[in-house]
């Protein structure tokens, strides 16, 4: 096979990491932890700088893709497969020089997995039980948000070595 044989699909056949990953941890149908998120960008991100360059990027759509939308693109053409990834790359908010940041991508994340990827990216020691119990702390009413006068009381708060640990 020379290089211009191989296509979108050629490349996904062979090996999915996503899929790998989601089917290891029996999570097919259940929603990513986020160590689960972190280790499948950390798969993506291989120089470790916390953001998926243009190559890096085309690999995760190309398995992304094929991973949520099989059936779909399996009847699709090479130059509609481009098509599609680039509507996902003017989507998402890839930087000039066609990055997109851990942090942004934490952002289109359910707030609290995402506020917990951001505490994990930052240092491997973080718990889930340390973040929770943070949470907690400054969750008043237990509603599972940090509301407004909640986040004012963070802010305002004299001693931060909560925050320290978490190096927010």
């Amino acid at each position: 096979m020379s290089i211009k044989d191989i296509t979108f699909m050629n490349v996904v056949e062979r090996r999915n990491y996503i899929d790998e990953k989601l089917k290891e941890k029996g999570l097919v149908s259940e929603p990513l932890s986020a160590d689960g998120f972190l280790e499948i960008w950390a798969h993506y991100d291989r120089d470790g700088n916390l953001t998926i360059e243009e190559q890096e990027l085309d690999n995760f759509l190309n398995e992304y893709l094929s991973s949520a939308h099989a059936k779909f693109i399996e009847v699709m053409s090479e130059p509609e497969i481009n098509k599609i990834k680039k509507v996902y790359r003017q989507g998402l908010e890839v930087t000039e020089g066609g990055r997109i940041s851990l942090e942004y991508m934490a952002k289109l994340l359910p707030v609290e997995l995402g506020v917990f990827v951001l505490f994990r990216s930052d240092s491997r020691t973080k718990t889930a039980v340390e973040f929770m119990d943070l949470w907690k702390k400054y969750d008043k009413d237990l509603s599972g948000t940090i509301d407004c006068n909640e986040f004012a009381g963070i802010l305002e708060a004299p001693d931060n070595d909560d925050f320290d640990r978490f190096n927010v």
